[in-house]
């Protein structure tokens, strides 16, 4: 499928089908800026908590969800992770968006990574260029179940100013 029809699907269609899911807080779609870019997408899915998400797998609505997304996605390149999320800098949700997976050394704890992180992004969040910074991390019950996720968090950042190039930079779209 054509990146462009897959879009249109994803903005039109299925979003239609998502935001009819119970329980759902928001729903943004992410659309890469850079034609190279390492992803086609990236949806942003919140629930107040893990009971309301995980009620949507007895829905005729989630049903609907999954039903449409082998007509434009290919299930092999399609990945989630379920996060935390700590707001580093609250503002406005403005500008250029970047979206960074990340990823922690082999053999780091986890905790202590955890800890470095934040830190790391709260000095990060002081540059006048920054007008909100969020990271998300990975629950721990996930490692505490012996899974290891393919990221350990994923960091967005909306730039005021001159966009920082280590991340994927999007176009923001809330849907729900």
């Amino acid at each position: 499928m054509a990146l462009e029809a897959f879009h249109e699907h994803w903005r039109t269609r299925h979003a239609e089908l998502i935001v009819r899911l119970p329980g759902l807080r928001r729903y943004v779609q992410n659309f890469p800026l850079e034609t190279d870019a390492p992803y086609d997408a990236i949806a942003e899915s919140s629930f107040d908590d893990t009971a309301a998400m995980k009620a949507l797998a007895r829905t005729p609505q989630y049903a609907a969800v999954l039903a449409d997304e082998p007509g434009f996605i290919d299930p092999a390149s399609m990945g989630s992770i379920i996060t935390e999320e700590h707001v580093i800098k609250d503002g406005p949700a403005a500008g250029t968006k970047g979206i960074r997976f990340v990823r922690r050394d082999a053999g780091s704890p986890i905790d202590p990574f955890f800890r470095r992180w934040l830190d790391g992004g709260t000095s990060q969040s002081q540059s006048p260029a920054v007008s909100r910074h969020v990271q998300c991390h990975v629950r721990r019950s996930i490692y505490d179940s012996g899974r290891t996720p393919p990221y350990d968090g994923v960091e967005m950042i909306w730039f005021e100013k001159e966009p920082d190039r280590t991340c994927m930079l999007v176009r923001e779209r809330t849907v729900a």
